[in-house]
């Protein structure tokens, strides 16, 4: 009964959720902390926007593409083509002064030289202006050993003061691709 509850809650809380503001996703464990969560993780989910749902921010970015492959895993995975005006956002709710770690799969092709930069914001950033101040952590990737294949990437880092953070994904001058993304508590 308890699990029909938070369902019904959470189609409610979408349902009539104002155009624009973004879904976030949180549980809780058994000691009633903040369990975070990435919403369609793996972009398997069909919703209003495609298989793009919780991942935009116009404020940011053009919207994140849709790839049936190559994929990680399931039939889909995220991209950002190599002009690079695209990007990928989640805000997530999270417990304030908590480390957590973000793990995920990329790819990028092999040429021409470029990055993925994956970027960890302090709440719910709405601007271009506000990214450079706002940033907790950044992790750059390059094509630099590119084989082909998905690689796993992890960052880490401490949510602060905030109860929320973005996940912002951007890339330079190369296509890459994204799936599987995954949040823990990490313990240290």
């Amino acid at each position: 009964m308890k699990s029909i509850l938070m369902v019904f809650v959470l189609f409610v809380s979408l349902a009539f959720m104002p155009k624009g503001e973004q879904a976030t996703g949180s549980d809780t464990n058994e000691n009633g902390k903040r369990k975070p969560v990435i919403l369609n993780a793996g972009f398997e989910e069909e919703g209003e926007t495609g298989f793009r749902d919780n991942w935009l921010n116009k404020s940011l970015g053009g919207p994140i593409q849709i790839t049936n492959g190559p994929i990680f895993e399931g039939v889909k995975a995220g991209k950002l083509p190599d002009e690079g005006d695209r990007i990928a956002y989640q805000l997530v709710r999270v417990e304030p002064n908590t480390d957590y770690a973000i793990s995920f799969y990329y790819l990028l092709r092999s040429e021409p030289a470029g990055s993925l930069t994956v970027s960890i914001l302090n709440g719910d950033v709405q601007s271009k202006a506000q990214v450079e101040g706002g940033t907790i952590s950044t992790l750059k990737l390059s094509n630099e050993d590119y084989d082909k294949r998905y690689r796993p990437a992890s960052i880490q880092f401490n949510s602060g003061d905030n109860d929320a953070i973005g996940l912002f994904l951007t890339n330079e001058g190369v296509d890459a691709r994204f799936d599987s993304f995954k949040i823990e508590e990490t313990v240290e």
